[in-house]
């Protein structure tokens, strides 16, 4: 799992059940899923942005990836992550946030 999490700072997002689940599990870790609906809440995410320069991106990608929901919820972080990376050229913080729940 970690050698796979590893390539995300490559880009590359695994499309495999456990790297769904696990990123599900780090936005629950965060508080951003909405338990009625599953639905991840990412204007969530602004308040704990270190800098300005994130918390535009996080606003960033509120816009563009905020509207995702699939029936299946590590389905849905997932393809919430995969729009991370198609909207947003810094998305490699997101992966620094894998690593670091990862490894630490």
């Amino acid at each position: 799992m970690e050698s796979k999490l590893k390539q995300c700072m490559d880009g590359v997002l695994h499309d495999d059940r456990e790297v769904k689940c696990y990123i599900h599990c780090l936005f629950d870790k965060v508080d951003v899923i909405d338990e009625a609906t599953g639905q991840i809440l990412l204007d969530r995410l602004a308040p704990l942005a270190p800098d300005n320069d994130v918390k535009d991106v996080f606003n960033h990608l509120t816009r563009e990836c905020g509207h995702i929901k699939l029936q299946d919820s590590c389905d849905t972080a997932y393809e919430v992550a995969k729009c991370y990376f198609a909207a947003h050229d810094q998305v490699v913080k997101f992966c620094h946030l894998l690593m670091a729940d990862v490894t630490g």
